[in-house]
């Protein structure tokens, strides 16, 4: 089979308008432009989608891309109201923060720091050495 039906929530909106969303199996999804505008996609909408395997180029990033959708939950306006602090703007490409530090930078618990980390494809965790003073 080359494409399954998947229940995607979405997790991130791009400035490009196009979207990224997770699976139940946290597989990460890409929707082009087209499918975001088409249904009007926001953060936290839930989505039924007819998903293939990525380009080979983008498989390591985000192994699904939607070719079809249907929401099927949208979520509530206030949900969608997040200062751009609460969207992780504040981390720039090679930062490296901890948990703790984003919670106190953006003022949100470090459990939501955590779920919004889990939904955004752009944020992965990595193991880091630093040199401390002798």
């Amino acid at each position: 089979m080359l494409t399954k039906r998947q229940e995607v929530v979405i997790a991130d909106i791009s400035y490009a308008k196009s979207g990224f969303g997770v699976t139940q199996e946290g597989q990460h999804v890409f929707f082009n432009k087209k499918l975001v505008l088409n249904l009007d996609l926001k953060q936290g909408d839930e989505v039924l989608a007819q998903v293939i395997e990525n380009y080979d180029d983008k498989k390591n990033v985000c192994k699904y891309r939607a070719i079809r959708a249907e929401k099927i939950y949208e979520s509530k306006p206030e949900a969608n109201q997040w200062s751009d602090k609460n969207t992780l703007d504040c981390m720039e490409e090679g930062d490296l923060w901890t948990i703790k530090e984003l919670a106190h930078e953006l003022k949100q618990e470090e459990k939501h720091i955590e779920q919004l980390i889990e939904r955004n494809p752009s944020v992965i965790k990595v193991d880091a050495y630093i040199k401390i003073r002798e």
